[in-house]
């Protein structure tokens, strides 16, 4: 069995055998369905030349087809009662790295530097409670991350999709969407996971841009803006800025006049633009001091 092709049906079985148990403190909800794994794969295309870092490789399901294409694969799995599975689900292929570890702690130069590339591609089925600082995590390197095709709640994708105006707009969709492009891949069954989550899940593909959706003159002061101004999202914009950035309400309605925008409007129903424009206007006053340097 340990040369043979696993299929996630049997590698589901094989963890029975095991008496390993899905940790729900881990969001474990293995993806069983061969079909979905296999348009995984062919949605990245992977070659010889590539490079994957896996998030949370799990039982192995998109592991061995990543790596049996030829490309260099790194998979990280924090479970260690995991790693022997792994291992014996890619035994025979000496393209595939499995590295027992939080993905948050992964140096992706040093994998470019082992793998002699200049970038690579994430893939990997992100649990709930770790999806957006994994998503943080891939904006953080995304001058080494040429796309990520990750598998997200269907919820939380539709965050990442959605446009001002919608209860769903919030300050991940506006630094997602800031810093790269979003397309929805496929959507996946709650069926296709062991065990089966309460909800659908949908595969995205993030691509980083080569520059931010606007143009800003700081990119820190950006974020932080963005930040205050949906920090209380039943509040006004002026109001929830101000509280957020510690100022008077007398001085942040003067700031968003200086940008062209009301006031008595909210948050999420600014697009990247005017945000952009109100963090211009918030840096250029020097305001907080430290984003000076």
């Amino acid at each position: 069995m340990s040369r043979a092709r696993v299929s996630p049906h049997a590698a589901r079985q094989l963890l029975r055998e095991r008496g390993i148990r899905p940790r729900k403190k881990l969001g474990q909800n293995f993806l069983v369905d061969s079909n979905v794994a296999r348009k995984i794969v062919r949605a990245l295309s992977p070659g010889e030349r590539d490079v994957f870092l896996e998030v949370g490789a799990g039982i192995g399901a998109l592991t061995r087809p990543l790596a049996e294409s030829g490309a260099r694969t790194f998979a990280v799995e924090i479970d260690a009662r995991l790693i022997p599975l792994l291992e014996s689900v890619v035994e025979g292929l000496e393209n595939v790295r499995i590295i027992h570890g939080d993905i948050l702690d992964v140096e992706i130069p040093e994998l470019l530097s082992e793998a002699r590339s200049a970038r690579l591609q994430v893939v990997g089925n992100l649990p709930y409670n770790i999806t957006t600082p994994v998503v943080l995590y891939i904006v953080k390197n995304k001058r080494y991350v040429e796309r990520a095709l990750v598998t997200v709640q269907w919820e939380y994708a539709e965050r990442m999709l959605a446009s001002p105006g919608s209860r769903l707009y919030g300050s991940m969709t506006v630094l997602v969407q800031f810093h790269c492009e979003i397309a929805q891949v496929m959507t996946v069954s709650p069926s296709c996971f062991y065990p089966e989550p309460d909800v659908g899940s949908m595969v995205l593909q993030l691509r980083p841009r080569q520059k931010p959706a606007v143009q800003v003159k700081h990119e820190p002061t950006f974020e932080l803006l963005v930040r205050a101004a949906f920090s209380h999202r039943r509040k006004t914009l002026s109001n929830s800025i101000a509280e957020g950035l510690g100022r008077s309400r007398t001085d942040i309605t003067q700031l968003l006049r200086s940008a062209g925008v009301e006031g008595r409007r909210r948050a999420e129903q600014l697009g990247l633009e005017e945000l952009g424009r109100i963090a211009d206007v918030l840096y250029d006053e020097g305001k907080p001091r430290e984003l000076e340097t």
